[in-house]
This record gives C-alpha cells, structure tokens and sequence, in this order.
C-alpha cells in the first residue's frame, strides 16, 4: 500500500449491535478496516453497545415523528462534518419511503457501498427492479455476502455494481479444555430463536430420532421471539433432560469444541457465521443445502454434510450418520479447518481493500 497517501475515512452505518450474525460480521469488518484506514461505526438506534471499544457516533432516538428527523439531519450532518471516502450500509433496507429518503437526502453526495447478508433480497433490496436500481443501480458497489446471493441478485435486477466479499473467521488452533457445562455429548446449534431458525421444528426431529436414547443432548445457544415457546414444547415433549436451551452466550468458543457437530435448520440464509465458528473449532456441521451460503463452505461427506433443503426427517437421518460412522466423521473433522482457508481474515480483508483502492 502506497504510505504516501492520506488514509481513507470510512463510515459503517448500522441500527444497532444487537446479539446475532450480523453484528459479528459488522465489528469484523471494522476492526479489519480499521488497521488501514480511519473508520467511524455510526449506529443510528439507540441501543446497546457490545462492544465499547469501539468508537462509534449514537444518533439517538425518541418516539416521535419530528425527533427521527431530527434524527436523520444530524446523521446528515455528521456525514457532512467528517467528509467520508466511503459509506459502508449494513442496515436492513426493507422500506421504500425510507430508502428514497436514505439514498436521496442522508447519501447524498456520497459514495455509498451497501451489503447483502441475505437470500432474502426483499430485506435489502425492493422486489421492484425499476425501485431498486434508482436507490441502489449508482451505488459504488453493493457486496454480497456469498456467490449465490450475487448471482440471484444479477438475474432478478441486472445490476452491475455487484461483487461478492464472503464473511470471514479468524482461525485459532484449537485448544485442550475441561468443559463441564454440558454433561454427555452433545450436538449444537447456534443462533436467534426466529423463526427463521426453525428451532422449534428441530426439537421436534430430535425427539423423534435415535439420539436421545444414546444419551446424545441438543444444546440450543440463543433468545428471541420464539425462546419462551421452544422451551414450552421441550417440556410437552419431556426432553427437560435431553435438550437445554442456554439462552444467549457471549462465548460460545468452548460450546463448539467440545460438540459432536454443529446443525444449521434455517429457511434461508446468507452466509452462516455459526458454519465458519464451527469449522474453526475443528467441528464438523451437518446442514440444509439453502439456496444461497452453506454450499459454498461445506463441502458434503468432507467437512461436513449436506441435506437436502428443508427435509428435517433428512436432517436427522444425517446427523445420526454422521455420529454412528466413526470414519466419516473423523475424515470430515480432519478437514474442517483447512477447508476455510479462504475465508481467513487476512484474505477477505485484502478484498475489501482492493474494494476500496481500486
């Protein structure tokens, strides 16, 4: 990199760092930028910062009509004051008033790189291609987290702006633990009790699979919406025992090294953080082949396996192989980390530079 030019000003504009994906995804992102260039997180709710450290500007919130315009004119502002290279969008996008309001007033001027997390595209982009290529077609660029996404993108809207930058995982070697907060063995599965997650209907599965009677638990790490109900339906089904929903966790590293393997059961996704922090922790996972993201990190009876999407009776039928054949599992753990080489922070950080450079 050229030291002779002056650093670049970034701004990542974000609602909030409410537990999830996401919000990983977005503090990776700034603390890669970070050590290149100068880089503001601007979080327009007001909420709860995870992560103090970082520095960030809150544009309050209050509920009142003439308060949030209040509130969009100092984000405006702020934008004006600190003359930004590059606005980086990590909001869900989902209505049109309010997107002809961002792109047209608060960007304006700016150049604008905003972000697809997942296949969902309706949550970033508006189902009519005339709306968003006038919001988004003179974009700088829009980053998709996955090629899938990109492609479904590209064939739905024709825009040209498009580049996939995948999520990245820093990758540790794995380390001896005496982890005795779950008794027995067990397989896990990480992320927000929505219902997108299909919690509830992979408790039902597990109850009706062969694990229970091996005494291998489900752990579920987590809250949402739907927590209070999935603990509802662990009772009705008499699996007090056998599966435990932890709530959320802010360390689950010590969870997944010592799983027998991690399930993913969502309806969509974009690119699952939960797959990569299990491959990192040398475990295997066992997934829907989703239209867009788990594809593209797990490659079926390598590191893990694929099963056909949406198909739970499918589901368990892999998870129990996977536990029962002892060779595939071992082959499949022996690739788990090398087969996320690529999605090391050092290498995604150098696309988002060249993102930017070029």
């Amino acid at each position: 990199m050229n030291t002779q030019k002056k650093p670049l000003k970034i701004a990542i504009v974000a609602y909030d760092l409410q537990p999830g994906g996401l919000s990983k995804v977005i503090v990776e992102v700034f603390k890669m930028l970070q050590s290149e260039y100068t880089v503001k997180l601007l979080l327009f709710n007001n909420t709860e910062i995870l992560h103090e450290s970082i520095p960030n500007i809150k544009v309050q919130i209050k509920d009142s009509l003439i308060s949030r315009f209040n509130k969009y004119l100092r984000l405006k502002q702020i934008l004006k004051e600190n003359k930004f290279d590059f606005i980086l969008d990590f909001r869900y996008r989902i209505n049109p008033l309010t997107e002809f309001f961002w792109t047209k007033f608060i960007y304006n001027g700016n150049q604008i790189i905003y972000t697809i997390h997942s296949s969902k595209l309706e949550t970033y982009l508006p189902k009519s291609t005339f709306l968003t290529k006038f919001f988004y077609g003179d974009s700088f660029k829009i980053v998709c987290v996955s090629k899938g996404i990109e492609q479904s993108a590209r064939e739905k809207f024709d825009l040209k702006n498009l580049v996939t930058i995948y999520n990245s995982i820093s990758i540790e070697n794995k380390t001896e633990t005496e982890f005795n907060f779950i008794e027995n063995q067990y397989i896990l599965a990480i992320g927000r009790f929505e219902k997108v997650k299909q919690f509830d209907k992979l408790i039902v599965a597990y109850s009706r699979s062969k694990l229970p009677s091996k005494n291998i638990k489900l752990v579920i790490v987590g809250n949402g919406t739907q927590f209070e109900a999935c603990q509802k339906l662990v009772r009705e089904l008499h699996l007090d025992e056998s599966v435990q929903l932890t709530g959320y966790l802010e360390n689950t590293k010590e969870l997944y090294q010592n799983a027998l393997l991690t399930v993913l059961c969502s309806k969509h996704e974009g690119f699952p953080m939960v797959i990569l922090e299990s491959l990192t922790a040398g475990i295997p996972v066992v997934s829907f082949d989703l239209e867009t993201g788990p594809s593209e990190i797990i490659l079926d009876k390598n590191n893990g396996l694929l099963v056909e999407n949406q198909n739970f009776n499918k589901l368990i039928e892999a998870i129990e192989t996977l536990v029962s054949n002892k060779e595939l599992y071992n082959f499949c753990q022996s690739n788990t980390i090398t087969s996320i080489e690529k999605f090391k922070t050092e290498n995604i950080k150098e696309d988002w530079l060249k993102l930017f450079e070029n």
